[in-house]
């Protein structure tokens, strides 16, 4: 009993172990190493004017191209918190991640469209790597962007705009993260309509 016991432990071991390792190998971005240092970025990516999809990737460079930090989306239009990991300082001479002050490039794979486009980098926050710093707002486009409170995209924010911000906000439209959610909360609520609405008559 005891030997039948061990054998099934010893089938699901090796089942979840290369199961586990099927599952890396999906993913298109793969950090070097995972150091002891790491500083989270998070925000809004849009590709083309639309949010990300669920599957699609972003994968976090230093200046050296490492890819020191990678994020599978699991939810539309959001990436992060993204680890992005440090170099370790224990092994000079071996670049494993970012160091104080490097500024941090982002690439996204279109898991649909099988492509790697270097994505631009859109604040609030700059890209700036430091060490256990707080996560970083750092929102991410593709080719054409929206910008963020133009949610008919007309290339300007008004009152149209603080309508369909308010439409999103209690659930008669369908929610747009990508230009509606101004404070990357991952919802839209009455403070992003406020938002907007500031944007709009000019006091942000």
């Amino acid at each position: 009993q005891m030997n039948k016991q061990i054998t099934v432990f010893f089938v699901i071991f090796i089942f979840c172990f290369t199961g586990m390792n099927f599952a890396l190998a999906e993913n298109h971005f793969t950090p070097v190493y995972a150091t002891s240092t790491l500083c989270n970025f998070y925000g809004s990516v849009q590709i083309n004017g639309l949010d990300i999809d669920i599957g699609d990737e972003v994968g976090a460079f230093d200046p050296t191209g490492v890819c020191c930090g990678s994020y599978v989306v699991d939810k539309a239009g959001l990436y992060g918190f993204i680890a992005v990991y440090g170099d370790d300082s224990t092994s000079p001479g071996i670049d494993e991640g970012a160091e104080s002050g490097d500024t941090i490039t982002f690439k996204i794979w279109d898991a649909s469209e099988q492509t790697e486009n270097i994505a631009i980098t859109l604040g609030p926050t700059d890209p700036i790597w430091e060490s256990m710093a707080l996560p970083k707002i750092v929102n991410l486009g593709v080719g054409e962007i929206v910008e963020s409170g133009d949610i008919n995209n007309d290339k300007k924010v008004d009152i149209s705009d603080v309508i369909l911000c308010l439409r999103m906000a209690i659930s008669l439209d369908t929610v747009n993260l990508s230009t509606a959610d101004m404070n990357n909360d991952g919802v839209v609520d009455i403070s992003d309509v406020i938002l907007v609405l500031r944007k709009a008559v000019g006091l942000d």
